[in-house]
């Protein structure tokens, strides 16, 4: 893997920043070059005021949206592309792309809501095949673990937040 600066470059396609994204951006930064591609800049009923960043990228209805994705991705040259969602637009051609350069790339995915049966067939079936070409799923709880297991061997928990231990809690608050 080529390594600037000795970090590795990831880059992530997500729908829209929210403030909890980017404290989790900034403190991964410390660790890992990281650049961002949002979908689009806010989102219904959400009013999360962001940063600016230089390695943030938003689309936008004017730009050739996957023309866009694929110019930032090999002016960026990620050593893995993690994509957040299985709804996002542009996704099975995002995937024939990283597939054709041989880049790495993974799922991260939330549990799908259990009261949703017809839904969860569907998107399971579509989930298969497009978890099946990646390296992996980052998975937010044991819940989404469990369930992608049954579609990738590679699945790691990657939850939002951490359980803070009592001493600790107790001594903060």
């Amino acid at each position: 893997m080529k390594l600037i600066n000795n970090k590795l470059k990831i880059l992530f396609l997500i729908n829209t920043p929210t403030s909890y994204q980017d404290d989790f951006f900034s403190e991964l930064k410390k660790y890992v070059s990281v650049s961002v591609i949002f979908y689009s800049s806010n989102y219904k009923n959400y009013n999360f005021k962001i940063k600016n960043n230089k390695n943030y990228h938003f689309l936008d209805k004017s730009k050739k949206s996957l023309k866009f994705i694929i110019n930032i991705t090999k002016k960026i040259n990620p050593d893995f592309t993690i994509i957040g969602g299985y709804r996002l637009p542009y996704i099975s051609k995002l995937q024939t792309f990283l597939n054709l350069n041989e880049k790495k790339y993974f799922f991260w995915l939330e549990r799908l809501k259990k009261k949703k049966k017809i839904k969860n067939t569907i998107i399971s079936f579509l989930m298969k095949y497009r978890i099946k070409k990646s390296n992996g799923v980052l998975a937010v709880g044991i819940e989404a673990k469990n369930f992608y297991k049954k579609f990738h061997s590679n699945v790691v928990n990657l939850p939002y937040s951490i359980s803070v231990p009592n001493k600790t809690r107790k001594n903060y608050f």
